[in-house]
């Protein structure tokens, strides 16, 4: 087995041992998800800003362009360039309309506490503290 494989499999093992040995819940798990998640999230919304502005910048210097030869290289940007923007936005769509037929709620997403609270207690978003109750 390489050493990549062996690494990728013991990782959410080692990961895993403070909750089951502590008798934690899930909770930290949910909030690396979550944060995960969020990430995920905004690195797609630069994605997509950037794939536009690309595009939208290849469409000036097309417009800008004099020579002929030089045109159709700006032209050919132009065409990848929206060829891309599409392809990104459809997938982003199928795995939109995949979670909507397998029941992801990615609309609201329930956000845990980043304070894990002991048995009898909740979490205060307003004070930032763990209370009885």
């Amino acid at each position: 087995m390489k050493k990549s494989a062996l690494f990728a499999l013991t990782l959410p093992v080692l990961s895993a041992i403070p909750m089951v040995a502590l008798a934690q819940n899930f909770t930290y798990v949910n909030n690396w998800l979550n944060q995960a998640l969020y990430w995920l999230r905004l690195s797609i919304t630069v994605l997509m800003i950037a794939m536009m502005l690309f595009f939208l910048i290849s469409v000036f210097r097309f417009i800008a362009e004099k020579d002929p030869k030089e045109s159709e290289v700006k032209k050919k940007t132009m065409i990848n360039g929206i060829i891309g923007l599409f392809v990104a936005v459809a997938v982003w769509g199928l795995i939109r309309i995949a979670g909507d037929v397998i029941g992801v709620d990615t609309e609201n997403v329930k956000q845990t506490p980043a304070v894990t609270c002991p048995p009898g207690m909740t979490y205060d978003r307003g004070t930032g503290t763990c209370r009885v109750g």
